[in-house]
């Protein structure tokens, strides 16, 4: 079954291994696209904030809050925009401390609310009971910040394995 120099399984194996190659590169985009971590704040506002951060990589471990999807209590969130309120940079880290001085600023309703970490300390300042969020005023706070994998570096990590697998099955019998 051979037709000249190469064989309809030697062509259909290449066309098999250049649309993996493919399908991974185009995985690969996604990869970098951006990062989600799910967060939690406990004692901003006066209850517990949760949700998830979507981000892109600024530089080494900072990443830049883009989008925020989440509640305080029952209240939906939204992330305001960098210099909107506390001087917010929207900069999230991946290692602790997972914010710096400026913080992630995000409204609930009509009031301001500022995150950001000063001296060993997650702090909360808002528009309502602060005023004015500078360095050091508001109220301590808990806050806890994790990375999540996204469904396309899941693929793309799947897809290596599946890859892998293919190698060894094919060394293994052969």
């Amino acid at each position: 079954m051979s037709k000249g120099r190469y064989s309809i399984k030697a062509i259909l194996g290449g066309l098999a291994r250049l649309f993996a190659v493919l399908f991974l590169l185009g995985c690969a985009q996604s990869l970098y696209a951006q990062t989600y971590f799910d967060f939690t704040c406990t004692g901003c506002g006066g209850s517990t904030a949760t949700g998830v951060f979507t981000t892109t990589l600024v530089s080494g471990d900072t990443y830049l809050v883009t989008a925020l999807s989440g509640t305080q209590g029952t209240d939906p969130m939204t992330l305001l925009p960098v210099g909107a309120y506390g001087a917010n940079d929207n900069d999230v880290f991946s290692t602790a401390p997972f914010l710096d001085l400026a913080g992630v600023s995000f409204l609930v309703g009509t009031t301001d609310y500022n995150l950001y970490y000063n001296s060993g300390t997650y702090m909360e300042c808002n528009n309502v009971d602060n005023g004015i969020c500078e360095a050091g005023t508001g109220i301590p706070v808990k806050f806890a910040l994790t990375p999540t994998p996204e469904s396309g570096t899941l693929i793309l990590f799947g897809s290596g394995l599946l890859v892998l697998a293919g190698i060894l099955r094919r060394k293994l019998f052969a």
